[in-house]
């Protein structure tokens, strides 16, 4: 079991530390790509979205697919339609070439995440889930610091195509290191539930115990506030702040520098967030991460300097950071038992419909009446979610102690 948990582990977190750094390759440059076909803010958005939009179609089915056949075939089937879709995109000749081909990866990558996530699930306990979880947002940041350095440079040097071959060499790599390195957890998983079945008896009205889930309010304030983090990254930092950043006068090797400033504060975040979340409960980080988060977006609109455009990403790391860990493993709290994988399929579908969501909402603001303010609804936007989080959701993995009690009212759920 141990040597499944930690070499599975380690092998798991090269493989999305490759897929990000692929990922991360096309973050600086993307959005003034899709504008040299001379579409609008929100269409070149969407051509940033189409990856990580990706989980909003393949998440749930990306989780039935992996408890049918295994995690191993879906992680290494979805890595190649990444790669293929990677060196399409390099050749696309129109807008709706490159859109089509980016599709086409974000089905993969969706699998691919949704996979990855249920992996770590099975590898966790209650008592450590959350800073299990919390491997997977530290992998994506290391290799997406790198990937956007590494596609700064390769946009500013060569052309905006040349970061496609770099993420279809990554996606390839990985193929290598899952069909190598990564052994199956699925019978980990399926043991698991058998003696909870035993333990707790037959196992009828599972998907009833599902549809009450997303009835509770708790639950689906903390699903929107997961669904605006995305929302929040993917159409705010990786596609309105590019274009308003080259409209103050920013390159891309500039960008490149300013994605590895909000990445690597979000790394150390992420792991203080996930012992918080597993020591404190999961609300504990919330209000923090979403007060940074919005003081680096009011920074980012006010600031022209270098200095104050990587100030700004400190701050959206350390909030974004926080934020993650406590909402993933908050979902993987209240899976239903032999439901786990499309629980948190359902978490990738919410991350998909994010990004979607907060490509179009913020380019059609961006359109209207410009980056500052289609940014400034942004932050607002997350603070508000953020307290209705603090007011609504009860605590999914509640510790004896006071600091949980102060924002669970001292009444959290007992921990399944």
């Amino acid at each position: 079991m141990n040597l499944v948990k930690y070499r599975g582990a380690i092998a798991l977190c090269a493989t999305i530390l490759l897929n990000s750094m692929g990922q991360g390759a096309t973050a600086p440059s993307l959005p003034l790509f899709a504008r040299e076909f001379g579409v609008s803010v929100v269409l070149a958005s969407l051509a940033v979205v189409m990856f990580p939009m990706g989980r909003l179609v393949m998440s749930i089915p990306g989780g039935i697919l992996s408890q049918r056949f295994g995690r191993r075939p879906v992680l290494i089937t979805s890595m190649s339609v990444v790669a293929v879709g990677a060196i399409l995109a390099a050749f696309s000749h129109s807008f709706e070439e490159l859109l089509i081909f980016r599709i086409l990866s974000g089905l993969g990558g969706g699998a691919f995440v949704v996979t990855a996530t249920i992996y770590l699930r099975d590898i966790s306990t209650a008592e450590n889930r959350a800073r299990y979880q919390s491997l997977n947002p530290m992998s994506i940041l290391i290799g997406i610091s790198l990937g956007a350095l590494a596609g700064g440079w390769l946009a500013d040097t060569m052309n905006f195509r040349a970061p496609f071959y770099l993420q279809m060499g990554t996606a390839l790599v990985a193929i290598v290191v899952i069909g190598g390195f990564i052994p199956e957890t699925r019978g980990l998983g399926e043991d698991r539930q058998r003696i909870s079945e035993k333990r707790d008896g037959a196992t009828e009205g599972k998907r009833s115990l599902l549809t009450g889930l997303l009835r509770s309010p708790g639950f689906i304030v903390v699903a929107l506030f997961s669904l605006w983090v995305v929302g929040s990254r993917q159409g705010a930092r990786f596609s309105v702040m590019p274009l308003f950043a080259q409209e103050k006068g920013f390159s891309p090797k500039d960008l490149g520098v300013f994605f590895l400033f909000t990445h690597v504060p979000q790394f150390f975040a992420v792991i203080v967030a996930g012992i918080l979340a597993d020591r404190f409960g999961r609300k504990i980080a919330i209000i923090p991460a979403a007060t940074i988060f919005a003081l680096g977006v009011l920074i980012f609109i006010a600031g022209s300097s270098y200095g104050i455009l990587l100030l700004s990403g400190v701050l959206l790391g350390l909030g974004e950071g926080l934020a993650g860990p406590p909402t993933v493993a908050y979902f993987a709290d209240k899976a239903p038992r032999g439901l786990e994988a499309l629980t948190m399929g359902l978490y990738g579908t919410v991350g998909g419909a994010g990004a979607l969501l907060g490509a179009l909402i913020l380019g059609f603001i961006s359109d209207t009446w410009g980056f500052g303010t289609a940014l400034f609804v942004d932050a607002l936007v997350l603070l508000v979610l953020a307290l209705s989080v603090i007011v609504i959701a009860r605590e999914s993995h509640q510790k004896d102690n006071c600091v949980a009690a102060i924002f669970t009212g001292g009444h959290g759920l007992p921990q399944k």
